[in-house]
């Protein structure tokens, strides 16, 4: 039981093995284990399965194919919701995020008189293209008119400036001594640690970036303010001796500061 395949069929099925179907990626490896020579009850070591179910295989594929090989034969049964109740839980979640599938659970219970367990919900959702993950931020106060008169402003700045003057965008960061544990899909039974650090230790960095150049001043400072800010401006001085530095920053309130 060995070099049944051809040379097209070793690499379709090399192809084929990407899927992200376990079972079916073992299927592709044990005809690909048997055809270099490895015996049934190998096959079935490494693949940890028994050697009957990998002769079955076999046994399919050589009389049947890969495609019949790949086929599953299990039929489900029948969903518990109706097409039009898994259309109105679909626009009801677009609406509201739930943090748990226990609570989506309790609301198709209240809502269509159907129980779920909380795996069987979490395999629904699964089917309908959710997922467990964090909602992304975005800007609170964003103004959009303020946007595009900014845009409107920044592009005649650059037109207009000289060649020796030049444009800076001004920020700070404060990176914290620590790290910080995110949500995700862990394996029941195991607990996933990760090491902290003592106290909530800081560094501040106050940074000035040319767009043009992609030159980076920074100023690392026990505090952001703005005396720290004063020694940044000194250090970009030195760096432009010539023409005008224009600054574009947020709000920050000591950027805002009488002394800046």
């Amino acid at each position: 039981m060995s070099n049944f395949l051809s040379p097209e069929q070793i690499i379709v099925l090399k192809w084929m093995h990407k899927t992200p179907d376990r079972k079916k990626a073992d299927k592709i490896k044990a005809i690909l284990l048997l055809n270099r020579g490895f015996s049934p009850e190998e096959v079935a070591e490494i693949l940890l399965l028994d050697d009957s179910t990998i002769r079955r295989w076999y046994s399919i594929f050589e009389s049947k194919g890969i495609d019949s090989l790949l086929k599953y034969n299990y039929v489900g049964s029948d969903g518990k919701l109706t097409t039009k109740q898994i259309n109105a839980l679909n626009n009801h979640l677009d609406e509201k995020v739930y943090q748990t599938a226990k609570e989506i659970c309790k609301y198709v219970q209240n809502k269509f008189g159907i129980k779920y367990t909380t795996k069987g919900m979490t395999n629904l959702l699964h089917r309908l293209d959710f997922s467990y993950r964090k909602p992304k931020h975005v800007p609170g106060k964003a103004d959009q008119k303020a946007q595009e008169e900014f845009i409107e402003q920044y592009t005649e700045l650059k037109e207009t400036k000289s060649k020796h003057d030049r444009i800076w965008f001004l920020d700070a960061v404060h990176q914290l001594h620590n790290s910080k544990p995110a949500n995700g899909w862990m394996k029941k039974g195991f607990d996933y640690t990760i090491p902290s650090n003592t106290g909530r230790q800081r560094v501040n960095i106050n940074g000035a970036y040319n767009i043009e150049e992609h030159n980076v001043i920074i100023e690392e400072a026990e505090s952001i303010n703005a005396q720290s800010t004063v020694a940044l401006f000194e250090k970009m001085l030195k760096e432009q001796p010539l023409g005008i530095l224009y600054l574009i920053l947020d709000n920050a309130k000591y950027y805002r500061s009488k002394i800046i």
